[in-house]
This record gives C-alpha cells, structure tokens and sequence, in this order.
C-alpha cells in the first residue's frame, strides 16, 4: 500500500476512534459516581495512547471545545451555518470530528462542527 493511501487510513481510524471516545464519555455521564469513576480512568488512558501513537506517526488531533466562539478562519466544515445570519455571533455547539495536522501544522483533514448563537 503507497504512504500517502496508509495515512489515509490511519487518519480516518483515529477520527473514528476519537468519535467513539466522545460516545464512550456521553455513556459515562449517565452512571453512577462509583461505576463511572471506575471507566473513566480507561478512556482516559485510551485518549493519551491515541494521541501518542498520532504523535509518533507525525500527526497531531485539534478540536475545539463547546462553547468557543467560532471563526470562519477555523479549519472546519460547518453542518449548520445556513441556520444563521451572516453577521450573528456564534460559538460551537459540538465537535462532530476532529481536526488533523501533521507536524508542520499543515492540515491533513478539516474538522466538522455544529454551531449555536452566541
């Protein structure tokens, strides 16, 4: 398989495991305190092994949390910007997926997020 093909794929798997660990985090909320305290320290520990093996193959995840404001400057695809008016404030609402960059910083794939007024 050619590098740039390999990338891709790895690329697409942390995007799909980094929307798993958004999900593994919703799931958490509704347990009790002690079950959750119990799984948290898991996701945790998946979080940082995720992005340590992104760092080891040059690559880094960006993603913005609930609540920034939003600029059209930022590397992301909007679902939701027809919604608005051009000169409305707004902040996003969720991170749908992440953003991706190599090293140099350079974007390898854009971010989508689901925005909300101010």
């Amino acid at each position: 398989m050619e590098t740039e093909c390999m990338q891709d794929v790895f690329i697409n798997t942390l995007i799909e495991s980094w929307r798993f660990a958004k999900t593994y985090a919703k799931i958490l909320e509704k347990l009790d305190l002690r079950e959750r305290n119990k799984y948290a320290g898991r996701l945790t520990w998946y979080m940082k092994k995720l992005s340590e093996n992104a760092a080891k193959a040059g690559i880094k995840i960006k993603e913005y949390e609930a609540g920034e404001p939003f600029d059209t400057g930022m590397a992301v695809t909007t679902v939701n910007m027809d919604e608005f008016a051009p000169e409305e404030a707004l902040v996003i609402e969720q991170m749908l997926e992440p953003i991706i960059m190599n090293r140099e910083g350079q974007i390898l794939q854009t971010g989508t997020v689901l925005l909300r007024r101010a």
